[in-house]
């Protein structure tokens, strides 16, 4: 079984440069352009990671991950925020970050599709060790 990666972000040609290189790596990709896009998905189908952008028109990036905790509680797959805010934004953002919850906060500018690749593939090794432990 292939892991479902949902990646949401409102710009097309990043979604479709990131989910070309995801997909060439195995996993089963969806994706959404919005806030309430996503939370259907999530609803429909639960991915094993979320991969999210914050600065998106009507319903930006914490708003998602507060909507989609209050309706899953732990039960949530790992999110992992893929933004393009300038450093000082990011440091800012950071403790609000991990307030949330999230299994990494990423920059676009800074992340080569290779490198969610590997982001995503240590993430879903350590939920499986988490896991076994249980």
């Amino acid at each position: 079984m292939k892991n479902r990666i949902l990646l949401v972000d409102d710009d097309q040609a990043l979604i479709n440069m990131y989910a070309t290189r995801l997909e060439l790596a195995g996993f089963e990709v969806a994706t959404e352009t919005g806030g309430q896009a996503a939370i259907r998905a999530v609803e429909h189908k639960m991915p094993h990671i979320l991969v999210l952008d914050i600065m998106m028109p009507r319903m930006n990036g914490f708003a998602v991950i507060k909507e989609l905790r209050k309706r899953f509680a732990d039960s949530l797959c790992p999110v992992i925020i893929l933004s393009n805010l300038s450093s000082a934004q990011v440091e800012l953002n950071d403790e609000v970050a991990n307030t949330l919850g999230l299994a990494h906060y990423l920059v676009k500018s800074r992340t080569t599709p290779a490198a969610l690749v590997r982001t995503i593939e240590d993430t879903l090794r350590l939920r499986q060790l988490a896991n076994d432990k249980l």
